[in-house]
């Protein structure tokens, strides 16, 4: 069975594919993995990470601000 993960944080949403493949690479390049994934409202998101809980989201969102990455928690 595929276990629900509501929660992600999102680093970006980009209207262009090439935009988000070279945020992934600088992610990766800080030691975190990334996918892009349709945006609410349109264009690719972004994301890191996929959580269960809202305090694992906000853990990371706070390690990625800690290395100079903008993020922003939200609910998939």
């Amino acid at each position: 069975a595929v276990k629900q993960t509501k929660f992600s944080t999102l680093i970006g949403v980009y209207s262009k594919p090439g935009e988000g493949e070279a945020a992934i690479g600088r992610l990766l390049a800080a030691g975190y993995s990334s996918y892009l994934a349709p945006a609410p409202g349109g264009g690719m998101g972004l994301y890191s990470g996929a959580f269960y809980t809202l305090e694992g989201a906000k853990k990371q969102h706070e390690e990625l601000r800690s290395k100079g990455i903008q993020s922003r928690v939200v609910e998939r």
